[in-house]
């Protein structure tokens, strides 16, 4: 691969994902009213065990700054689908909680956002480029993280 070509392979990588995760902030705030960093600390929860999760645990999951993180927070907090509670014994130690509305809310969603992610990212890939894009990616956070 040229020079040339690396840089035109990252142009295109830089404006695939912003068009992508530009598309999947409108499409959740007009269906659901959030935004894409809240639906990701929903959906860390949902996953996680009993729902719940370390605030530290929480913020190697998400895609957000540690400030996007704690509005996040504060603002599904503010709705009720959230619980913040710390550690009796180290009240540095913050978990977070979905509760039952929260848990409805990710519920709901969920199908919609998965919807928009198969018809823009998954419907575009022949089941051969999904499987070498998932590759490629895989190779780039194992170098990354290494």
């Amino acid at each position: 691969m040229t020079q040339h070509q690396d840089w035109d392979a990252w142009q295109s990588y830089l404006f695939t994902a912003s068009r992508i995760l530009a598309g999947a902030e409108a499409d959740l705030q007009a269906r659901a009213q959030i935004g894409l960093s809240d639906y990701d600390v929903l959906i860390s929860l949902y996953h996680a065990p009993q729902h719940q999760l370390s605030m530290s645990c929480l913020k190697e999951t998400v895609l957000v700054t540690t400030s996007g993180l704690s509005r996040s927070v504060s603002r599904m907090s503010q709705r009720g689908w959230v619980t913040k509670e710390t550690s009796p014994e180290d009240r540095r130690k913050v978990s977070l909680a979905l509760t039952p509305e929260g848990l409805a809310a990710i519920e709901a969603i969920r199908p919609h956002h998965h919807e928009y992610v198969r018809e823009h990212f998954f419907d575009a890939l022949s089941a051969k480029d999904q499987q070498a894009l998932g590759l490629a990616l895989a190779h780039l956070s194992d170098h990354l993280t290494s």
